[in-house]
């Protein structure tokens, strides 16, 4: 039985100021950055924020999460980031999961096969 190929590809660090949250006085404010995070086709997956303890200053996994179907961005504005502020130089890393599946049949190999060589054919160039 032929399983689908599942990619996974981590990006980051991005810290809070890199995705538009920002530290007030009473807590946080979040001001979107459109172009951050925030492609509602390419930014879902998972994601993992590591902190370092304020005084062992070892780095460790402090919230794991996924998007449920939002961007990176939404799902970020909806973390209560105060709950965090004992940690240290919060960073974030981000997943994204894309689905490969197998063709079933023979002519969807070949319909494959055909768009493959005519992405990757390139003319060499002389020197």
């Amino acid at each position: 039985m032929n399983m689908p190929d599942i990619r996974a590809k981590w990006e980051g660090p991005f810290s809070l100021e890199d995705i538009g949250i920002y530290k007030t006085n009473g807590g946080y404010r979040y001001e979107p950055k459109k172009d951050i995070l925030n492609d509602e086709k390419e930014d879902c997956g998972t994601y993992s924020v590591y902190g370092k303890h304020p005084e062992f200053e070892y780095e460790f996994v402090v919230h794991f999460g996924e998007t449920e179907g939002e961007t990176f961005a939404k799902a970020f504005s909806k973390i209560d980031w105060k709950e965090y502020e004992f940690f240290k130089d919060l960073k974030i890393y981000v997943c994204r999961l894309t689905v490969y599946e197998y063709p079933k049949t023979m002519q969807e190999w070949k319909n494959l096969s055909i768009i493959y060589l005519n992405n990757n054919i390139r003319p060499k160039s002389s020197l």
